[in-house]
């Protein structure tokens, strides 16, 4: 993968699963990676074992209608 230094990344669902391994791989080749997940404390954690280029944030995307 490309070094991607200085660009800023969404990734939903990053607590588990396939986002949390994109989130892993975009961190790992640099890019500054938002961690997102419905429990803020799972984002917390996620974000804690990408290091100091993730950012944690609550966000629930369902369509509860």
């Amino acid at each position: 993968m490309t070094d991607l230094g200085g660009i800023r990344v969404l990734v939903t669902g990053a607590t588990s699963g396939l986002g949390a391994a994109m989130a892993t791989a975009l961190a790992e080749v640099g890019a500054r990676v938002m961690v997102t997940g419905r429990d803020q404390a799972r984002a917390d954690a996620s974000a804690a074992k990408l290091g100091s280029s993730a950012i944690p944030c609550q966000l629930d995307v369902r369509d509860e209608r």
